[in-house]
Order: C-alpha cells, then sequence, then structure tokens
C-alpha cells in the first residue's frame, strides 16, 4: 500500500523549461541536456520499481521519494518500506552496461560503450541514509530494524566484481528480484511491531517530509535575460509563433489552439508562483495586454484583483 506518492519531479520539469527557452548558442545546453537526460532515466527506473513492489502484500507500507532532516543536513530515500516487522530503504539505480565493484570498499566502475566511468559506491550512499534514519528513529524511541538495498532497473546491467573483492553484494541486484528479497528478509524478523508504533512513524514521515526546492537559473548561472520569449510552436519548436484567432508559426505555419499554454507553464517553473498581466505579456511576447487576459482566462489558473493589479496563481503545491 502506497502511503506516500512520489512528488512531482521538479528537477526534470523545471530543467526541460531552461533548455526549450536556451538558444542553441548557449554554453549550459548540452549541460542541461545530459542532466534531463540523467533525470529522465533515473524516474524511469524508479517507476519499474513501483511495479515490483506491487507484489508485496498489502499491508506493507510504502513511501516513495521520502526526504527528511537529521542533524541539519536533508536527505532524501527512493523508497522506504514498512513491512511491520522491519523498514527497508531502497535506491534505485538505472546505470547500463557492466557496474563492477573493486577491491576498494568506496570504488564502483561502469564500463559502458567501451568508457570506464568512476562512481560513487551506490551501497556506501545507502547505508548513510540507513543511519540518518535510524538517528531519527532513536529519537521517537521505535527500535525497529532497517536494511538497505541497492536495485539496479536498466535491463542492460550487469553487476560483477573483480577478483580480491571480499565485499558481500547480497544488498545489491535487479529489480526483478526486490519483492523476492525483501519478503525472504521478513521472515528473519519474529517481532511485530504494533500499529501504534507503525502510525506514529508514518505521522513522523508525513509530517517532516521536505519537498525539495530548486531554481535552474540560479544552479546553472544562467542569466534571465538569456532566455528566449514567446510562444513556442509545438511542432518545430521555434518561437515564432503569432497569436491571433489561434496560435500560427511563422516559420512551419502550423497553427495551435493551446500552444501558450505551455508558455504560461514555464512561466512557473522558472520564475515562480505568480505573475502580472504584464509579465506574462512580456514573457510570451504578446503586445496586447487583453490578449493575454482572455488566453490565461481559458485555463484552470486562479486570480486575486481586479483589471491591471490582478495576479494569477500557480496551480503546483507551495514548495514548487
Amino acid at each position: 500500500m502506497i502511503v506516500k506518492k512520489r512528488d512531482l519531479p521538479i528537477k526534470l520539469m523545471k530543467n526541460e523549461a531552461v533548455f526549450r527557452r536556451l538558444p542553441e548558442w548557449h554554453p549550459k545546453k548540452s549541460l542541461i541536456q545530459t542532466d534531463i537526460r540523467n533525470r529522465r532515466s533515473g524516474l524511469k527506473g524508479e517507476r519499474e520499481v513501483d511495479y515490483f513492489l506491487s507484489l508485496l502484500p498489502n499491508d506493507f507500507r510504502i513511501y516513495q521519494d521520502l526526504r527528511l532532516r537529521c542533524n541539519g543536513h536533508k536527505f532524501q530515500m527512493d523508497f522506504v518500506i514498512d513491512s511491520g516487522k522491519g523498514l527497508y530503504i531502497v535506491d534505485a539505480k538505472n546505470n547500463a552496461g557492466q557496474i563492477i565493484f573493486g577491491s576498494d570498499f568506496n570504488e564502483c566502475i561502469q564500463v559502458y560503450d567501451e568508457k570506464r566511468k568512476i562512481l560513487s559506491n551506490p551501497l556506501m550512499q545507502v547505508l548513510r541514509q540507513q543511519s540518518q534514519l535510524e538517528k531519527l528513529l532513536k529519537e521517537l524511541h521505535i527500535d525497529i530494524p532497517i536494511k538497505s538495498y541497492v536495485v539496479f532497473t536498466n535491463p542492460h546491467v550487469k553487476l560483477t566484481k573483480e577478483p580480491g573483492c571480499s565485499y558481500d553484494l547480497s544488498a545489491v541486484f535487479t529489480v526483478d528480484q526486490i519483492h523476492f528479497h525483501l519478503l525472504e528478509k521478513d521472515q528473519e524478523y519474529s517481532k511485530v511491531f504494533s500499529n501504534n508504533s507503525r502510525d506514529r512513524m508514518k505521522d513522523f514521515f508525513l509530517a517532516n517530509h521536505t519537498p525539495e526546492t530548486y531554481n535552474p537559473l540560479d544552479f546553472y548561472e544562467i542569466d534571465s535575460r538569456d532566455l528566449l520569449s514567446g510562444i513556442q510552436c509545438p511542432t518545430c519548436h521555434s518561437f515564432e509563433v503569432v497569436r491571433r484567432h489561434t496560435c500560427m508559426c511563422k516559420v512551419c505555419g502550423n497553427r495551435s489552439r493551446f500552444a501558450y499554454k505551455k508558455g504560461i507553464n514555464d512561466f512557473f517553473l522558472l520564475y515562480g508562483r505568480q505573475f502580472t498581466n504584464k509579465q506574462l505579456s512580456e514573457f510570451l511576447g504578446i503586445d496586447r495586454s487583453w490578449v493575454t487576459q482572455y488566453l490565461v482566462s481559458r485555463t484552470d489558473i486562479n486570480g486575486t484583483g481586479n483589471t491591471k493589479a490582478r495576479i494569477y496563481h500557480s496551480p503546483y503545491p507551495p514548495n514548487f
């Protein structure tokens, strides 16, 4: 049973908005494109895990994308599963190719397309998360065993270890094995925790989950003046769209009734939780304010105030 669903992929959505509006010459464009590709891959991997966790008994409580604070530091866990006997932290990785765990405890190497890349050891990462979670639960006087796993979700991955590597990799496996490992491990625990303890833990997780905030312009050090204004054509992706009775692209001739909606969404993703009619008109490249007002009225975006003082509010959650 999913108790906490995965948050909206904030970083991915905001990076995509920046990428759409950066000109081709911009030096940060390729970097952002790589980050988008990696984040899409990671999200795809987490969704693969979703399916196999759905095979667990219904009394297993699943927390997706849980982000807590310990000693002033925030840490994020892809999955936390409460079986009633133990807690299981699952970190999903969507790397492809050969993943080699070296004789050095902290060394992990990815070999893909004949290229070698040193990775941070994913098991060390999830064990740090376990240590932080144990501290938090100790403060709640909840003494429940915690086990951590690293799950590789890409079907084209091969997990190996170097000769001489004495490290136990029983907690590292491919996604199709996850529900078997969880059920097998759960049979080793005899103590069943009361619903009161589980509910206290649930209340703590939900009350203290801290969604991530993120400003891509600050992160990549991009001047907002570098971003392209206007409405983007959904066919050729140019920003040469004019608004008549519909949105028409001057480059390819495509007509779209709702191309402006993505532009409104981009404004919220890039600049915050509200806008005035004037701000959105400048962003969309519309020189008649009444046109902008009409377009916004055709969406489900709420506004407060009247005429020029009217402010429109983001439909996204407060932390977005």
